[in-house]
């Protein structure tokens, strides 16, 4: 399998700073306020599925860059927002709300084929790669 290309699998998403930029702070800053100004827990899963989607191509061009620590922080983040989503989504559920966005769902199918190809190339954070794809699945069956 040939490496699949971030830019057509994520468009308009970019990786833009990542962790160790001086001004990252301010990015997760943003998406910290903007968060916190969404209100329904199907609408905040999808956030945080755009959340780790952004964190996973931080973590491409991390990865790529050579910067194994700060990209196994990243991953990490992502998979925390993966488990935020998750929870939204039971939330959504027990609520009786409809948690299932094609865009969502198209995010997480990209996920799984993304990081699972990462898993498989780079060693050095082949772990956290495909916990992020497993999770991304297990979302993925949620819906």
């Amino acid at each position: 399998m040939t490496e699949p290309n971030s830019y057509e699998m994520f468009w308009p998403l970019v990786a833009g700073k990542t962790m160790g930029d001086s001004m990252y702070f301010l990015k997760t800053l943003k998406e910290d306020v903007v968060g916190a100004l969404i209100f329904g827990a199907s609408f905040k899963a999808n956030n945080e599925v755009l959340l780790a989607t952004k964190r996973v191509l931080e973590a491409e061009k991390l990865v790529k860059e050579g910067k194994i620590d700060n990209t196994k922080k990243t991953l990490e983040a992502a998979l925390s927002q993966l488990d935020n989503a998750s929870k939204n989504i039971d939330s959504a559920k027990s609520a009786g709300m409809n948690s299932n966005s094609q865009e969502m769902s198209d995010r997480l199918t990209n996920l799984v084929t993304f990081t699972t190809w990462f898993s498989e190339n780079y060693k050095d954070t082949h772990d956290l790669f495909l916990q992020v794809s497993e999770k991304s699945s297990s979302l993925l069956l949620k819906l």
